[in-house]
């Protein structure tokens, strides 16, 4: 067919070539492309954010799946980047413009030009704020057995990176508070974390860059397997307080406080 559907309902007679980094991200949220293509789509996303020199360009569609896209497919240090950039459009350009809350747009206010268009600068807008299931899932490394509903299993496992030297967090599930935190020390660093009773967790051993081995993509490492990439390195974790029972996904745990 020479038309092409677009939005609303309008046709163009040809084919355009979309290169952003939402079109990138919102089909590998969902699993669209094809084993060939996937690999192709992360390198054009990772691609796109350089040239934009680690600065967004997504909206409300597209921004809530950026950093977990990336990280699902072994990009922890470009997802660090992003979190920490400062430049406008980030998370962080409307904190050094004053922002005390998640804002409409990435430059509601700035202190050269004041406030933006009153139609569309709302400043209690959550949209932006969906960075914060990227940082439980993964700077905290809590994240839900989808075998298991509603946090029952816990999956602990954090990745270490940016420039940081620690992070602490805790997220209330139906069954009580999850606390988890890594910090950084001279040689190596410690991570622990604190579940509710009565709990089943998972606590991730090897590197914490959960990927499959994939002839296509040699840049990254087999599932749990140390990494040598610049984020995400390997943090093994061990019971302070219980037996660990042995599994094929790491250590399954029953216990009230972790301790590596």
């Amino acid at each position: 067919d020479s038309q092409v559907g677009m939005w609303p309902g309008t046709a163009a007679t040809e084919a355009k070539i979309v290169d952003t980094q939402t079109s990138y991200v919102v089909p590998l949220q969902f699993d669209l492309f094809n084993e060939k293509n996937k690999p192709l789509a992360i390198r054009h996303l990772v691609e796109n954010i350089k040239k934009h020199n680690y600065t967004l360009t997504t909206g409300f569609i597209g921004t809530p799946y950026l950093n977990l896209v990336l990280s699902d497919n072994g990009y922890d240090d470009v997802a660090y980047k992003l979190f920490e950039q400062t430049a406008y459009p980030s998370w962080l350009y409307p904190v050094l413009q004053g922002a005390t809350t998640i804002w409409e747009r990435w430059n509601s206010y700035t202190l050269v030009n004041g406030f933006g268009p009153v139609d569309m600068n709302s400043f209690n807008h959550y949209s932006y704020g969906a960075i914060e299931e990227w940082m439980i899932a993964y700077t905290l490394g809590i994240q839900r057995d989808e075998e298991q509903p509603a946090y029952k299993h816990i999956i602990l496992q954090p990745r270490i990176g940016g420039t940081f030297s620690f992070i602490r967090g805790h997220y209330d599930s139906a069954y009580g508070r999850i606390e988890s935190g890594w910090q950084i020390q001279k040689k190596g660093y410690i991570y622990e974390a604190t579940i509710p009773a009565n709990y089943a967790i998972f606590a991730k051993s090897g590197s914490l860059v959960p990927q499959q081995a994939n002839k296509d993509r040699p840049h990254m490492p087999p599932r749990y397997a140390p990494s040598n990439r610049s984020a995400g390195r390997a943090l093994p974790v061990t019971a302070a307080s219980s037996r660990p029972e042995e599994s094929a996904n790491g250590f399954r745990v029953r216990t009230a406080k972790l301790r590596s």
